[in-house]
């Protein structure tokens, strides 16, 4: 605003964030097919989240991409419910299936709420309707609700597609634990790097460990 100012254009701070924020529909629906599209020629997905502090509250952004595409979200949590959510902005129901099924018997979710899970499963379109049924079944704890409602969102994921065997790249951050976690090449380097050696054939087996992953790195940035 100081700057338009200086240019000599008269305008309001409410005028301007108007500008900024309203009727800005259709930039949203083109970031959203940006993530779209960038699962569907993706073999791996990057992802990290920063915090920050916004009137009193604490806020979070989430990146999720790779070489090909970039996208980031905010919202107000971290948790591996929110980055599943992310995940499948484009679609925000609920599928009771094998794979989130497999994915709640992972998690520990007991046998006895898996099976009414199973018996009653199918797609719930909206939040409201997801929890009422886990009121229904009687899975009410903040754990068990959690463990379910993960495995559903990753079953909705994969009923429209999302390949079962995709790569998540990130810091080893518990929220991004789903599908076939990885570590990105820094964070594994620090896992080798803290090992210490008692002979000398562990102290070179570290050292050609440590040489491999950043030749490997070199050989990418070429």
């Amino acid at each position: 605003m100081e700057q338009l100012w200086e240019w000599e254009i008269e305008i309001s701070s409410g005028q301007l964030n108007r500008l900024l924020t309203e009727d800005k529909e259709a930039f949203h629906q083109e970031k959203d097919e940006i993530l779209s599209v960038g699962k569907e020629v993706s073999e791996h997905l990057q992802t990290d989240d920063t915090g920050s502090r916004h009137k009193g509250k604490n806020g979070y952004c989430t990146y999720i991409g790779n070489d090909l595409f970039a996208w980031f979200k905010s919202t107000e949590s971290k948790s591996r419910i929110n980055f599943l959510e992310l995940l499948g902005t484009e679609h925000q129901d609920y599928v009771v299936n094998a794979g989130g099924l497999e994915y709640m018997e992972r998690q520990k979710l007991p046998k006895g709420k898996i099976s009414l899970l199973e018996s009653h499963s199918g797609r719930f379109e909206t939040k409201q309707e997801w929890e009422s049924h886990l009121k229904e079944l009687g899975i009410t704890g903040e754990r068990h609700k959690a463990i379910a409602t993960e495995g559903a969102l990753i079953g909705s994921l994969l009923a429209y597609g999302f390949p079962k065997d995709m790569v998540i790249l990130s810091d080893d951050a518990g929220q991004f634990n789903v599908f076939h976690h990885a570590l990105c090449w820094i964070h594994a380097e620090r896992g080798v790097n803290r090992l210490i050696p008692v002979t000398e054939s562990q102290r070179k087996a570290i050292n050609w460990a440590r040489e491999q992953i950043w030749d490997s790195l070199i050989c990418v940035l070429r």
